[in-house]
């Protein structure tokens, strides 16, 4: 439990409070799985439509899914090095897809998801 106060500190020092907020929610979301495909799926139709707010808002609910399912992972490990380094990760893409976000720049947001999909 502590690397996770940790990170939040770190997050907090670090200039990204503002997120944290979207990280504690992830907390509360049901513990079920995500695949990559559910995401990949959310990605393409986030793509393809015009009105992209609706679908950033279901991608980052299946990222919150994500790293709830990842904390309980690392919890029940004992915070094994492995699993606190995904968590970190997915911590850190979530934080890169939000900052995207913010920029209105779909070509930015949909790196940043890409990113995201590859660590999970």
């Amino acid at each position: 439990m502590n690397i996770i106060k940790s990170i939040v500190v770190a997050l907090a020092l670090s200039g990204t409070a503002a997120v944290i907020p979207h990280v504690a929610m992830a907390q509360t979301v049901a513990l079920e799985k995500v695949s990559k495909n559910d995401l990949l799926a959310v990605q393409k139709v986030y793509n393809k439509e015009k009105d992209n707010a609706s679908n950033f808002e279901r991608f980052r609910v299946l990222m919150q899914k994500a790293i709830a399912v990842q904390k309980n992972n690392l919890l029940e490990s004992g915070e094994a090095p492995e699993q606190t380094a995904k968590y970190e990760k997915l911590v850190d893409a979530f934080n890169k897809v939000i900052l995207a976000n913010r920029t209105n720049n779909k070509v930015e947001v949909n790196k940043a998801m890409t990113g995201f999909i590859n660590v999970m």
